[in-house]
This record gives structure tokens, C-alpha cells and sequence, in this order.
């Protein structure tokens, strides 16, 4: 039998979740759009519908670390897991070198102050 631990999802870097780094996404939010790594993930059309309602499930269909969802999410245009409606075609998937390098000007600016 497996234990809690070995089924839990992997939860990834704890600092993509406080409110100040989310608000710097925001804030770059139509960079990483646009930005050269950021990948096309070309959704399989069995799973469009399948997720509506449940965008975090889709992303963990294409291994999306749980750490990236809310940034994938909004990076995507939507406010919450619950807005997906099965209409994307392809998910855009920012890079994680480009969200560490702001995770680290966002820390390094709050040692200056």
C-alpha cells in the first residue's frame, strides 16, 4: 500500500505563492506572454473538455508542477482553476528559468530596502 507522502503531488518552490511575487507576475503578466521560451502546449482534443472547470487538473495532464499553476493559470488569462471552459486549443507555459530569474530580482529588491 502506498503511503500519503509517495501519492502526494510534488508542491515545488514555496516562494512562487507569497502575495508580493504574485503581484510581480501580474505585473509582467503580458511579458510572459509574449516572451520567446514561453512554450505553445498544443491541448490533445479528448482533454479540452474533459477539464472544464478544472484547469489544474489539465496542467497536471501535461506535467505542470503544482508550483506553476497559478502562473500558468494567469498567464493564460484566467482568475481561477474554475473559469477553464474547455475553449483553448493550446495552453501557453511560461518558462520556469524566466519566473526563478524574477523570483530572485523580487528577492534581491527586498534585501535593498
Amino acid at each position: 500500500m502506498l503511503s500519503v507522502s509517495t501519492l502526494q503531488i510534488p508542491v515545488g518552490e514555496p516562494n512562487f505563492f507569497s502575495k508580493g511575487f504574485r503581484q510581480l507576475i501580474e505585473d509582467h503578466i503580458f511579458a510572459l506572454r509574449s516572451d520567446t521560451t514561453t512554450q505553445i502546449v498544443t491541448l490533445k482534443a479528448q482533454d479540452e473538455n474533459k477539464y472544464i472547470g478544472d484547469f489544474y487538473g489539465l496542467l497536471l495532464t501535461y506535467n505542470i508542477t503544482q508550483d506553476m499553476f497559478w502562473i500558468t493559470m494567469r498567464v493564460n488569462n484566467l482568475h481561477s482553476p474554475t473559469d477553464y471552459s474547455g475553449d483553448l486549443k493550446y495552453i501557453l507555459k511560461p518558462s520556469r528559468s524566466i519566473i526563478v530569474g524574477l523570483l530572485t530580482t523580487f528577492y534581491n529588491s527586498i534585501t535593498i530596502q
